[in-house]
């Protein structure tokens, strides 16, 4: 990945603090993470720790972006795009399965299994898990959608709460 000292724009939603970590390329916005918070560390905190020496600030495309995820957390239908994200130095395998992913629609729930599956790799359920829990794009690319086979939730940064609520929300 390139030296290029991100910014990130923090906010806060219905159901806990966000950053989103971006810059800009050739003039363009990209997005780099999306940062959620988990019980044991704020969106704050994970920003400090892995990006101590970016800027605070945000640009029109990223409040936007900001905006719907707010809306996203409130239960809201918002569709999300992919042209922003920034898949650069993401392995092809990674980015597979996450352009599968976020074809899924709100409300649906697949297992790693499944996921694996429809991405062309029927074998490598244990390593989607390890793709879900490296997605840098949580909300985006809908990664609170894959559960476990036995139905139960399974991982989401350490904030599983939060993913019951995205589940539940997407459902009623």
């Amino acid at each position: 990945m390139d030296k290029i000292i991100p910014s990130v724009f923090l906010f806060h939603t219905d159901l806990d603090s966000v950053a989103i970590v971006w810059f800009l390329k050739d003039g363009a916005v990209k997005i780099r993470e999306i940062i959620i918070s988990n019980p044991q560390f704020s969106a704050e905190q994970r920003v400090a720790s892995k990006h101590p020496f970016s800027n605070f600030s945000g640009c029109k495309k990223v409040i936007q972006l900001s905006e719907k995820i707010k809306r996203y957390c409130q239960g809201k239908n918002e569709k999300f795009t992919l042209e922003m994200l920034d898949f650069e130095g993401i392995p092809k395998f990674r980015k597979d399965v996450y352009l599968t992913l976020f074809k899924t629609k709100r409300g649906e729930t697949l297992s790693y299994g499944e996921l694996a599956m429809i991405s062309g790799y029927p074998l490598a359920a244990r390593a989607v898990g390890t793709a879900m829990k490296n997605n840098p794009f949580p909300f985006v690319i809908p990664c609170h959608r894959v559960i476990k086979s036995d139905g139960t939730l399974g991982g989401f940064f350490g904030a599983e709460e939060m993913k019951r609520k995205l589940i539940e929300m997407e459902n009623s």
